[in-house]
């Protein structure tokens, strides 16, 4: 189970890392290989086992048409104190503090499990 959630886990942060692709190298697709090898480096000195990795990355590739829909998120395109009252209303961040208290003593336990550096 943990090390299915591990996995899970690193397979959704590379997602999330390789989507910000347009903010360094690998915004275009000659570049890509290049970045996914950088990212995969600094993951090894992180201490991620080479069969994490090859986990989490098997089956990544360039999508031009997702570098493209990045560059123009609004998060990009609004400054922050515009950008957060849409994306976090006021009801969602106090839920998100009443869940969090709620279910601390598990989310300890989790990032106590996980060999992932927090």
């Amino acid at each position: 189970m943990i090390n299915k959630l591990q996995g899970w886990v690193v397979a959704t942060g590379a997602a999330v890392v390789l989507s910000w692709s347009s903010l360094a190298i690998g915004a275009d697709e000659a570049d890509f290989p290049a970045y996914v090898d950088k990212i995969k480096a600094e993951a090894r000195a992180a201490g991620y086992t080479e069969d994490t990795l090859n986990r989490a990355f098997a089956g990544v590739k360039f999508y031009k048409k997702s570098v493209e829909a990045d560059k123009n998120q609004p998060e990009f395109k609004l400054t922050l104190d515009t950008y957060l009252p849409r994306a976090v209303p006021e009801w969602k961040a106090d839920k998100a503090v009443e869940m969090y208290a709620k279910h601390r003593e598990l989310l300890d336990k989790i990032t106590g499990l996980s060999t992932a550096p927090h």
